[in-house]
Order: structure tokens, then C-alpha cells, then sequence
């Protein structure tokens, strides 16, 4: 018994070690900034490429020397039709590319249910600024699905932009 324990443990030993696992650490000083956009009107689609979520875009400015962008994005979602291997993907993008966590392996999932839910994400990156620079964030959805038929639904949803020095 203690033989199988061992060697599944070197297994397991074996997996974490070459497993890719990437961990950011990024921080940010005192609060500069905080802008919010919010939405009520529900947003359908059946796209199968990233479309924006309309109104779900706020501008900023970030201060000279750079800061941390923090961005929280807050929606009701369903996938109406969904099948049990199928969801509602999104994307944050920073002046149009994608903030972290942004894995294309394994994409970050808002919904993945033909049910109505309130989820919630937050992404971060940092910018470097030799003097005050303009950002902006927008959020993107698709429909990642084995079936066709399907159409996501994004309604009423909260994005929060706080800039940190």
C-alpha cells in the first residue's frame, strides 16, 4: 500500500512540476482614479468571434510615471440553449489587448448555463507612462459552444475602472 502511495505521489510531484502554471503579482499605490459604467439593456447575440458588450467601455487617464488599471466587470448572463460543455467566454481589453488573466488555453468563462446568473471578474495590468497617457477598457464576449443555436445574453452589468498609482 505505502509503494502505490509513493508512487502516485510521484506522479502527482511529477504534474506540478511541469506543469506551465504563470502567477502575476502586480501592485499599485494610492488610489488616482475610479470610473463606472453601467447598463440595463440586455445585450443577445449568437457571435461566434468577440464582439464588444455595448456601453461596456469607459475611458481613463493614467498618470505620468504609470499605474495599475484594476477593472471589475459585473453582469447577469445565460447562454440561452446551452449545452453542458458550452459557455459565454470574455475578454478585458486595455487600449485593445487583452488584460489578465487572459489564458487562451482555458478562456475565462462569465456564464455557462441557459439560467440567469450574476457573475462577477476582475482583471489587472500594469502601465508604464512617461507623462499622463488616455486608456481605454472594453469588454468582449463570445459564445464558445458545441451547439448551434445558441444565443448569449449579457444584462444589466456594472464596470468598474480603478486607476492606482
Amino acid at each position: 500500500m505505502r509503494t502505490k502511495l509513493s508512487k502516485v505521489i510521484a506522479v502527482i510531484a511529477s504534474l506540478v512540476a511541469t506543469a506551465s502554471l504563470a502567477f502575476a503579482v502586480q501592485t499599485g499605490g494610492p488610489l488616482v482614479s475610479v470610473s463606472v459604467q453601467t447598463g440595463t439593456t440586455p445585450f443577445v447575440s449568437a457571435t461566434t468571434t468577440y464582439v464588444n458588450v455595448p456601453g461596456a467601455s469607459v475611458a481613463a487617464t493614467v498618470p505620468g510615471g504609470g499605474a495599475l488599471v484594476h477593472v471589475t466587470f459585473s453582469a447577469e448572463c445565460k447562454l440561452i440553449g446551452a449545452g453542458p460543455f458550452d459557455w459565454v467566454e470574455i475578454r478585458v481589453l486595455l487600449n485593445g489587448a487583452p488584460m489578465q488573466p487572459n489564458d487562451t488555453v482555458s478562456p475565462t468563462a462569465l456564464c455557462g448555463a441557459d439560467s440567469y446568473s450574476l457573475n462577477s471578474g476582475q482583471w489587472t495590468r500594469r502601465v508604464s507612462a512617461s507623462g499622463a497617457a488616455n486608456v481605454r477598457v472594453q469588454v468582449r464576449v463570445v459564445t464558445n459552444s458545441t451547439n448551434t443555436g445558441e444565443n448569449l445574453w449579457v444584462d444589466d452589468f456594472t464596470l468598474k475602472v480603478e486607476i492606482y498609482q
